[in-house]
């Protein structure tokens, strides 16, 4: 079947998010992500306070993140495309990096960051662990980052940091 067909056809029948977890589909429209807000609360928590990430050092706190729509859709369908072919990376099976998911979304960005995890039940869990590793911790505490994308699937998470242009 024609991808155009195909994800026609699936708009038709499935409902919205699980229309949204077929990479071939990424039309505009509504990203539903129910972690997103706690994810955004927990990171702007973390961001509002000094912060050291081990060898990453101390970071100053950080002014807090918005939530926005092209980079959740870009960090949903990551999430979905590792949850769906069961593997772990930055790289996109399509051979995509996070800069140029965040593109193909049609964000136009002066600064993007990803943080992946898998396996963590809870976003609260999630984020402790992304704060304990120091990589990770000083992603998160990055002042240029001004917006936040959070996606979830089968306990593949993905965050995608960005600032506009």
């Amino acid at each position: 079947m024609a991808d155009g067909l195909r994800c026609a056809f699936a708009r038709a029948l499935l409902p919205p998010l699980l229309v949204v977890g077929l990479a071939a589909c990424s039309a505009p429209g509504p990203v539903v992500d129910v972690s997103g807000a706690e994810l955004l609360a927990l990171v702007n928590e973390a961001r509002a306070e000094p912060r050291g990430c081990g060898a990453r050092g101390e970071h100053d706190a950080a002014a807090p993140l918005a939530l926005e729509a092209r980079l959740t859709r870009a960090a949903r369908l990551h999430s979905a495309d590792m949850f769906e072919l069961q593997y772990f990376s930055h790289t996109g099976a399509d051979g995509s990096s996070p800069s140029e998911r965040v593109t193909r979304e049609g964000y136009a960005w002066a600064a993007v960051g990803e943080t992946i995890a898998r396996g963590f039940a809870t976003p609260a869990a999630v984020v402790d662990a992304w704060l304990a590793s120091d990589g990770h911790c000083a992603v998160l505490m990055y002042p240029r980052f001004a917006e936040l994308g959070a996606g979830e699937e089968g306990r593949y998470w993905t965050l995608v940091f960005a600032r506009p242009q």
